[in-house]
């Protein structure tokens, strides 16, 4: 093979190989765009999923208090003209049965303020379990102590400082079955002069906060918090179940 032959081939194999590496320059920049697209493309789907769990979970939340705010104008009425008995009942029943977040549903009075001959004066409807409808209890048939329970007291106090709402911290119920976790919201009952005579209240199972903090978690590995603006605790969402700490 004489001088020149070598030259071209050599000069042929440069080419090819150039060749080579720049489409295998171009094939990692196409890799490299394609991985940038999709992680911007996952980034997005998850900030969406996030966005649109988040609402889901504001609107539970407002839906309650909405109900909330209902009850307390029919328990002002109740304190200023009297009441139907079956008629609170069904109402507190209904209430239950149709939301798939509330468990328990009340009207509570403080001590002879709905009725000057009753110390105790109430309508409470709770489901016991899921596949049992509402059992209803009231001041005219049985005896209910709950206004030696931390949860209402606690909310009095918040109300006595002009507060119209409040979370409470997560404790166990003494009415439902097993015992679980509960957290309250409730608001008050004022008469036409403004004295606040007792409150409203709605129990959420804590179970519940598990399943909204499920829905948002956009890795398994991912912790949700649920913070409380007026206690100094934090409802924590971790792999297992929710959970109450102190806020830090």
């Amino acid at each position: 093979m004489t001088r020149q032959h070598k030259t071209t081939h050599i000069i042929l194999f440069a080419i090819i190989l150039i060749f080579a590496l720049a489409n295998m320059l171009a094939m990692l920049i196409y890799m490299i765009n394609v991985t940038t697209k999709y992680k911007d493309w996952k980034d997005t789907a998850i900030e969406n999923n996030l966005h649109y769990e988040m609402e889901h979970i504001n609107k539970t939340l407002t839906k309650i208090e909405q109900t909330a705010f209902y009850f307390q104008n029919a328990a002002k009425a109740i304190n200023k003209y009297g009441n139907d008995p079956k008629i609170i009942d069904t109402l507190l029943k209904k209430t239950v049965s149709n939301s798939p977040y509330i468990t328990s549903s009340a009207i509570l009075f403080e001590p002879y303020a709905a009725d000057k001959t009753k110390e105790s004066f109430y309508y409470y409807a709770y489901q016991y379990t899921e596949d049992t409808p509402p059992h209803i209890l009231n001041h005219n048939t049985k005896k209910y102590t709950y206004d030696d329970k931390d949860w209402y007291l606690d909310s009095i106090q918040v109300f006595k400082q002009n507060k119209d709402e409040k979370w409470t911290a997560p404790y166990k119920s003494i009415l439902l079955k097993d015992n679980p976790y509960v957290v309250t919201y409730t608001r008050p009952i004022q008469n036409d002069n403004g004295k606040l005579v007792g409150l409203v209240a709605f129990d959420i199972l804590l179970d519940v906060f598990d399943e909204l903090g499920d829905d948002i978690k956009p890795t398994q590995n991912t912790i949700v918090y649920f913070g409380s603006t007026v206690d100094n605790y934090v409802i924590v969402n971790d792999n297992e179940n929710s959970k109450t700490t102190p806020k830090i």
